[in-house]
C-alpha cells in the first residue's frame, strides 16, 4: 500500500497523518489563521515532519490534502476561502511537492469528509454516499461508487444552499432561505438570539451568564439537553429544514447512506430525530424505504481519512472517473 501524508486544513483546526489504508498517527494544530498563510504553513510542514518521523517514513509515495474551497483542483490552489483571509492563489500543492518530493492531490474538504466516511466509515459498501457536514454552515458530498461526483464546474454538491424558504433568513451566498441559513450552527444561534431577547426565563440565558453574544449552537444544545423549552423549539425547527433538505438530496441521488457531520450533529439525537422524520415523511417512498441516515464515524477525522484515499486515487489516476 502506498505511503500517503494526509493533511486536513480548516479554519479553526488543521491536522496532518500518516495513511496507509489505515490511518496510523496524526498531529493536531490550531491554524491560527490571523497569522497568515506563511506561518500557517510552516507549522504544518512541521507537524507533517513529526508525524512521519513517528512511523519512520523516510520517503512517502503522495500527498493528499482537504482544503476549504474556493480551490483549483488542477492547479492545486487555494482560492481566497472566506474564513481564511489572506489565502489568495496559495499553490498549497507545489509547496508540499517541493518540501516532500512527492505528488500532492487536493480537494474540497466536504468532498474529501465524504469521500473518507463513504469509503472507510458509516457509507463503506454503499454505492451511493452523499454526505451532509452541519457546522458554522453546511457544506455536502455525493461518491457515486467510491468517487467523487465533482460536476461539471467542479462545485457539485453544496446541499447548503438548497433554497427552501424563498423568504426565509439571508445567506451568505447572497440567497435566501437556504439550509445553510436555516439550519447550520450559524443558524440555530440566531434563532436562539432572537427568541431569547423575549423569554427572559429560559435556562439559555443562565448557561450563556445573561451575555446574549455568547449563544452558540453548543449552548443551545445545552439547553435543550436539560428540557429548556426555548432550545428545544430551536432545534425542533433546524432538524424540520435540515430533514426537508435531506429528502431532497433523497429525491435527487436515491442514495443508499445519507451521513450526518460537523458540530451541529454532535446534539445527537436533539437534531437526529426530527430531520429523520421529516426526511422520511417528505422523501419518495420507494427512494426513502431503502436509505439509511446516520451520523458520521469518524468524528473530526473523515476529512483526514478521505484526504488519503484522494491521493490514492489521485497515484491510480481515477480522480476524474465522475
Amino acid at each position: 500500500m502506498p505511503r500517503i501524508l494526509a493533511i486536513d486544513i480548516g479554519g479553526t483546526r488543521m491536522r496532518a497523518g500518516a495513511f496507509d489504508g489505515e490511518l496510523l498517527t496524526q498531529e493536531v494544530l490550531a491554524t491560527e489563521v490571523e497569522r497568515g498563510p506563511e506561518d500557517v504553513i510552516k507549522r504544518l510542514i512541521q507537524a507533517s515532519q513529526e508525524v512521519l518521523r513517528k512511523v519512520g517514513w523516510e520517503k512517502i509515495d503522495g500527498i493528499g490534502m482537504a482544503v476549504p474551497g474556493p480551490l483549483d483542483r488542477v492547479k492545486k490552489t487555494i482560492n481566497s476561502p472566506p474564513n481564511m483571509p489572506g489565502w489568495d492563489n496559495i499553490p498549497i500543492g507545489e509547496i508540499f511537492e517541493e518540501e516532500f518530493s512527492a505528488p500532492a492531490f487536493i480537494d474540497n474538504d466536504a468532498n474529501a469528509a465524504a469521500l473518507g466516511e463513504a469509503v472507510y466509515g458509516a457509507g463503506k459498501g454503499a454505492s451511493v454516499v452523499t454526505y451532509f457536514t452541519v457546522s458554522t454552515g453546511i457544506g455536502g458530498g455525493c461518491v457515486i461508487k467510491g468517487h467523487i461526483f465533482h460536476g461539471a464546474g467542479d462545485n457539485a454538491a453544496e446541499f447548503g444552499h438548497q433554497k427552501l424558504d424563498p423568504f426565509g433568513p439571508p445567506c451568505g451566498c447572497g440567497g435566501r432561505g437556504c439550509l445553510e441559513a436555516l439550519a447550520s450552527g450559524t443558524a440555530i444561534a440566531k434563532k436562539a438570539k432572537e427568541l431569547l431577547i423575549h423569554n427572559p426565563q429560559s435556562l439559555l440565558w443562565q448557561i450563556v451568564r445573561g451575555d446574549i453574544e455568547k449563544v452558540s449552537a453548543k449552548y443551545v444544545a445545552q439547553a435543550a439537553s436539560q428540557g429548556d423549552a426555548l432550545s428545544l423549539r430551536v432545534f425542533q425547527e433546524a432538524g424540520f429544514w435540515l430533514g426537508l433538505g435531506i429528502a431532497n438530496i433523497i429525491n435527487l441521488f436515491n442514495p443508499k447512506v445519507v451521513i450526518l457531520g460537523g458540530g451541529v450533529i454532535n446534539a445527537g439525537e436533539l437534531i437526529l430525530k426530527p430531520a429523520r422524520e421529516i426526511a422520511f415523511q417528505k422523501a419518495i417512498p420507494q427512494l426513502a424505504s431503502i436509505v439509511e441516515i446516520t451520523p458520521a464515524q469518524f468524528g473530526e477525522l473523515p476529512g483526514l481519512y478521505g484526504a488519503g484515499e484522494v491521493a490514492l486515487q489521485g497515484l491510480r489516476g481515477e480522480l476524474d472517473i465522475l
